[in-house]
C-alpha cells in the first residue's frame, strides 16, 4: 500500500520558490557590494597593503638600533663629552638615513599595490 503525502508538491514549490528568492538576494547583494566598492578603494587598498608589505626584520632591527643609541646618547652629556655624543649623532644620522630608503622602498611598493587595486576595483565596477 502506498502513502501519498498531499503536501509534498506544495512543498516542491515552495523549496523552488525559496532558491530563487535566495538567488535573487544573493543577486541584490553582489550588486550593492560593487555599487559601494569603489567608495571604499582607498581603505581596502590600504588594509591589504599593510597586510601583504609589511616592515622586514631588517628594518625593524635598524629602528631598534636608532631607539637604543638615542638613549645611549641621551645618557650622554653633551657639553662634558661633546665627541663621544657627537659619534653617537653621526651614527644615529646614518641609521635613521638607512631606515628612510628602506621606508621609501617600501611606501613605494604601498602606492603601486594601492593604484593596483584600485584599478581592480574601477574595472571590476560595473557602471550602472
Amino acid at each position: 500500500m502506498k502513502v501519498r503525502c498531499r503536501f509534498l508538491p506544495a512543498f516542491g514549490k515552495l523549496l523552488l520558490l525559496s532558491s530563487k528568492m535566495l538567488t535573487m538576494f544573493l543577486v541584490f547583494l553582489i550588486v550593492l557590494f560593487f555599487s559601494y566598492l569603489p567608495s571604499y578603494s582607498s581603505k581596502i587598498s590600504r588594509t591589504f597593503g599593510g597586510y601583504f608589505i609589511r616592515l622586514t626584520d631588517e628594518e625593524l632591527n635598524l629602528r631598534q638600533q636608532v631607539r637604543d643609541l638615542k638613549a645611549e646618547q641621551g645618557a650622554v652629556s653633551m657639553s662634558e663629552e661633546f665627541a663621544k655624543y657627537m659619534k653617537l649623532q653621526r651614527k644615529i644620522d646614518k641609521l635613521v638615513e638607512q631606515v628612510k630608503k628602506m621606508g621609501s622602498s617600501r611606501s613605494s611598493k604601498i602606492t603601486m599595490f594601492s593604484m593596483g587595486v584600485k584599478f581592480l576595483i574601477n574595472i571590476l565596477h560595473p557602471h550602472i
